[in-house]
């Protein structure tokens, strides 16, 4: 209400798993500020920052001439995500890191359905693409030219499913996450992740463990654990 020009409020999460477990992860953000719409995009383009939907309120007079919904595949799971975008081509937006939801997450959730179906990461390389046209027709370049960028993103994300699902016990999405990550950057057959996946699937039961291990002590694997400082041209403030 005080910030005419800015078009949605984004807050931090903590996550509640199926269990009533409440697990706090660290803010994108390392303070609650009002951020340039341009630059937000250019940050959406390599990071959801928001994975739950739940975490942004919107000022119903900038999104009344969108319409989500209907069945393409990207609508249906990423519609919201390219609205989002859209908007901050036309407007600032607000960010409190402070953990104003609780999102509960479970394996019914659509989340982990389209884990297993591969449409969370086959989906975010189509829709960094979408981000592009986007930020093309509004003449946003600083967001366009992240593309390169954003697609070896996706397929770093590949490697970082197909170690949850390793650690899943789960190894047959786990190797479609493996080769799909390949297949989208050749750059990940230098990661040591990459490379420690390609000797699980080489080698035996007793060396297999010992990689599981390695793997469940991989940083930041579930949970965000660093802060980042707002982009350019950001105004902290007190909300």
């Amino acid at each position: 209400e005080n910030n005419s020009d800015c078009s949605f409020v984004m807050v931090h999460r903590d996550i509640v798993d199926s269990e009533d477990n409440v697990h706090s992860e660290a803010p994108f953000y390392n303070k609650t500020c009002i951020i340039p719409g341009f630059a937000q995009a250019s940050v959406y383009m390599v990071a959801a920052i928001n994975p739950s939907i739940s975490q942004i309120m919107y000022k119903r007079e900038t999104i009344k001439d969108f319409a989500i919904g209907g069945g393409a595949l990207n609508v249906r799971w990423f519609g919201a995500r390219l609205q989002d975008f859209e908007l901050c081509c036309k407007y600032s937006i607000i960010y409190i890191h402070e953990p104003l939801l609780i999102n509960r997450v479970h394996a019914g959730s659509d989340g982990s359905s389209i884990d297993k179906s591969l449409i969370q990461c086959v989906g975010q390389y189509l829709l960094v693409h979408q981000f592009r046209d986007l930020a093309n027709a509004y003449g946003n370049e600083m967001a366009a030219l992240r593309l390169e960028e954003a697609k070896t993103k996706v397929a770093f994300l590949c490697l970082r499913y197909s170690v949850r699902f390793l650690l899943a016990g789960n190894e047959s999405v786990a190797k479609q996450y493996y080769y799909l990550s390949r297949a989208l950057s050749e750059s990940v057959a230098e990661d040591e992740v990459y490379k420690q996946i390609s000797r699980y699937y080489d080698c035996d039961n007793a060396t297999k463990r010992e990689l599981l291990v390695s793997f469940s002590e991989i940083p930041n694997l579930h949970v965000r654990g660093n802060s980042y400082d707002p982009p350019v041209g950001s105004v902290e403030i007190d909300v």
